[in-house]
């Protein structure tokens, strides 16, 4: 699977290939077609929110 990845502020999303895990217990997958950028991911990118912590467990 391809994820626009950012590990860093002031530096671009990066395109990676991704593994994630087959669903367990009650998950169910869910596949996107289209996806969206809001105000708030644009904050994060700059570094305005540089204290948001996010984290996704794959």
């Amino acid at each position: 699977m391809m994820a626009a990845v950012f590990r860093e502020v002031g530096k671009a999303m990066e395109i990676e290939d991704i593994s994630i895990s087959k669903p367990i217990g009650r998950e169910v997958p869910v596949r996107l077609k289209v996806v969206g950028v809001r105000y708030s991911d644009l904050h994060i990118l700059a570094g305005a929110l540089a204290r948001t912590v996010i984290v996704f467990d794959a």
